[in-house]
């Protein structure tokens, strides 16, 4: 699973890492991501070309009655998307690359009976690219389509596996241009890239309790809590 996530670099970052230039059309500085909201994906832009755009979190397969399966369709599972009427064509023909520089998961209960937000990032302080499928769906009566995206699971890793049995499927940068190229469609190729990342590649640390509410998204989310029990 993964419901929450942040994406707060540079631009200028973003242009030297993934060698596109954002806009305000299609990134803001986000803290709090959260299902259901617009974000920022990269995508080909053939012929061999990369483009930035603003999708939103929730796929909307083309051929569904209405966009509410998007609350269904946060997460897809790695190990049968192939498969998997929802997903099965995005992952042939529509992939993309989930920006983010964090992504968040929930530890033990606290005395008062809330959750403490744990964050995890690269150890290098590269950006995270999580691996994504997108769709187009155009509502009835409009010719302007709703693009959605959904985030790629798998298996936890060591660093992962006290927190939740799943985690996103993590992208190198070798591995970019491949996973977003929508003419290639080996899918055998394609599974190879979504195994769980290396057990040394990320760090946990906890943050506020603030993150705990969507509402909540500026820089004071990645704060250490105040609470004095803690358990990392």
């Amino acid at each position: 699973m993964c419901g929450r996530y942040s994406l707060a670099l540079d631009p200028d970052d973003i242009m030297s890492h993934y060698g596109v230039i954002v806009d305000g059309v299609v990134y803001t500085r986000r803290y709090n991501i959260a299902p259901g909201q617009q974000c920022t994906v990269l995508l080909d832009d053939p012929p061999g070309g990369r483009t930035a755009g603003s999708f939103r979190w929730g796929l909307v397969p083309s051929w569904a009655k209405d966009p509410s399966i998007a609350n269904k369709l946060v997460n897809a599972r790695s190990e049968t998307a192939a498969e998997k009427p929802s997903f099965r064509d995005a992952f042939r023909k529509r992939r993309c690359i989930v920006l983010a520089d964090g992504f968040y998961e929930w530890g033990k209960a606290m005395m008062d009976g809330r959750k403490i937000p744990i964050r995890f990032e690269r150890r290098d302080g590269a950006p995270l690219s999580l691996a994504g499928l997108w769709e187009s769906w155009t509502p009835q009566g409009s010719a302007t389509p709703l693009l959605t995206f959904t985030i790629l699971t798998t298996a936890a890793n060591d660093t992962m596996r006290p927190y939740h049995h799943r985690m996103p499927v993590l992208l190198e940068p070798a591995n970019y241009t491949q996973w977003i190229d929508s003419a290639f469609n080996n899918v055998d190729r394609l599974m190879e890239l979504t195994t769980p990342a290396p057990n040394d590649l990320l760090s946990a640390r906890e943050v506020s309790t603030r993150l705990n509410s969507v509402a909540n998204d500026d820089p004071s989310v990645l704060d250490p809590p105040r609470d004095e029990n803690s358990f990392l």
